[in-house]
C-alpha cells in the first residue's frame, strides 16, 4: 500500500483517506480508502486537490472488505 504523505490528509470526517505513491514528487498513482457503503466502479473518476495541484484520477483496481473499500487510482490529468 502506498505510504501516507503528511500533506495529504483525509478530506472527509466520514472515513475517507488518500494515500499517495509519491504525489509530492509527481507520483502517478493514489489509493483512496473508505468505509463509505457507496463503492466506486472501475473507470470512475475522482478529483483530488493537494500540494497546490488538482489531479483527476481514474479507478484502475478495487479491493473490498467488510470494513470498506480501497480504490487504486491513476492520474489522468493535472490542473
Amino acid at each position: 500500500m502506498p505510504r501516507m504523505d503528511p500533506r495529504i490528509a483525509p478530506f472527509f470526517a466520514c472515513g475517507y483517506e488518500i494515500r499517495d505513491a509519491g504525489a509530492a514528487r509527481g507520483g502517478a498513482e493514489f489509493a483512496i480508502l473508505a468505509d463509505d457503503p457507496l463503492t466506486p466502479r472501475l473507470g470512475d473518476r475522482f478529483t483530488l486537490e493537494g500540494c497546490g495541484v488538482v489531479r483527476e484520477v481514474s479507478v484502475i483496481a478495487l479491493d473490498q472488505s467488510p470494513s470498506g473499500w480501497r480504490a487504486t487510482c491513476r492520474v489522468t490529468d493535472v490542473f
